[in-house]
């Protein structure tokens, strides 16, 4: 019979107790993203149909029909991150400007603009918001909105209270001069 050194014990391979064995430790990383939940409701023949999501996957019931009214958006720690990889919260008719998708980030030139459809929708006031935008953003104007239709012109990185409370937080970008850049925006909210 053969002897394979993987089958010996350590005092067969000469080895003595005060040398240790090398144990190789392996680890991995994971890439875990806070979305929003979003849950919208839709009326057909009074018959109520409700639907759950999770930005870009994770649960759905049923389907999003284009009536479908947006109830609830909410997120985790009060802290809302666009990384622009759908355009589930692009406000359609409020975007002039270019919601890359498939550069994650939005393109603005001048006089152009980006609006979300919210970044929080409940039953609870939005007492304050911070928004903190990254990417080419030197000639952008920020604005944040407690009510989702009063926008207050905000600094990037410095919390704003709002005079204007409500319970619909939605952000707005404006390219004033040269072309604007995002490819990220965080908001965080009643923190």
């Amino acid at each position: 019979m053969a002897q394979f050194d993987y089958l010996k014990t350590k005092d067969q391979l000469g080895r003595p107790d005060s040398t240790g064995l090398l144990v190789k430790k392996v680890t991995d990383s994971l890439n875990i993203e806070d979305r929003p939940l979003i849950i919208y409701k839709d009326t057909l023949d009074e018959i109520e149909r409700w639907n759950l999501t999770t930005w870009n996957g994770g649960i759905w019931y049923g389907t999003v029909a284009t009536s479908a009214n947006m109830v609830r958006v909410v997120n985790r720690n009060n802290t809302h991150y666009e990384r622009f990889i759908n355009n589930n919260l692009k406000d359609v008719p409020n975007t002039t400007g270019t919601w890359d998708i498939t550069n994650k980030r939005i393109v603005l030139t001048d006089g152009q603009q980006a609006q979300n459809l919210g970044y929080f929708k409940n039953e609870v006031n939005i007492t304050n918001s911070k928004i903190i935008v990254s990417g080419d953003f030197d000639n952008a104007i920020l604005y944040l909105s407690s009510d989702g239709t009063t926008f207050e012109e905000v600094t990037n990185n410095v919390k704003n209270g709002f005079t204007t409370v409500g319970q619909t937080g939605k952000w707005k970008i404006v390219a004033s001069g040269d072309t604007v850049t995002a490819d990220q925006i965080i908001v965080e909210y009643n923190k």
